[in-house]
Order: C-alpha cells, then sequence, then structure tokens
C-alpha cells in the first residue's frame, strides 16, 4: 500500500534526524505534519465527498453538458478504497 511504504521511508528519516542534533528540530516539526496529513488525506470517504460536491458544482454552473464528473458508488466506499462510475470518453 502506498501509505505504508510512505511512512517506510519517511519515518527512520525523521528518527535519525531528532538523534542527530536539536537543530533539526524544524524537521520534527515538519514530518510530524506530514504524518498528520497522510492520516486525513488518504480517507477515501472524505474524497467521495468532495468528488459529488465538485459534480453538483459542474451542473450548477451550467457546465454539465461540457464537463463530466463520476460518481462515487457509496456502496463501495470505504476509508481505504473508493469505486467510480466507469465514463467512456473520445480521444
Amino acid at each position: 500500500m502506498v501509505l505504508i511504504s510512505v511512512f517506510q521511508v519517511v519515518y527512520p528519516f525523521k528518527t535519525s534526524t531528532l538523534v542527530m542534533n536539536e537543530s533539526f528540530h524544524i524537521f520534527q516539526v515538519m514530518f510530524d505534519e506530514i504524518e498528520k496529513q497522510f492520516a486525513t488525506e488518504f480517507d477515501y470517504r472524505k474524497e467521495a465527498e468532495n468528488l459529488c460536491k465538485i459534480h453538483d458544482n459542474v451542473i450548477k454552473g451550467g457546465f454539465g453538458r461540457e464537463i463530466t464528473v463520476p460518481r462515487p458508488i457509496w456502496e463501495y466506499t470505504s476509508k481505504v478504497g473508493r469505486k467510480m462510475h466507469f465514463m467512456y470518453s473520445k480521444p
């Protein structure tokens, strides 16, 4: 999973920089923030909600014929995965 591989790369660097010197405090703050962001950004339920908002705004803005935004399938949407309607397109 992508989330795990990112933490495997970030976490060893984070811990090694903290041990080296207190001047690396900025790295601690930076990596703590990155960890918090990863915890919230990889929630596909939130992404599905945003996708619905974008879809609704495209329709309200009068661009529904020019722009097609896929809708999530809520029965198959969870924190770790999302399924959307398949969309055909022209090259």
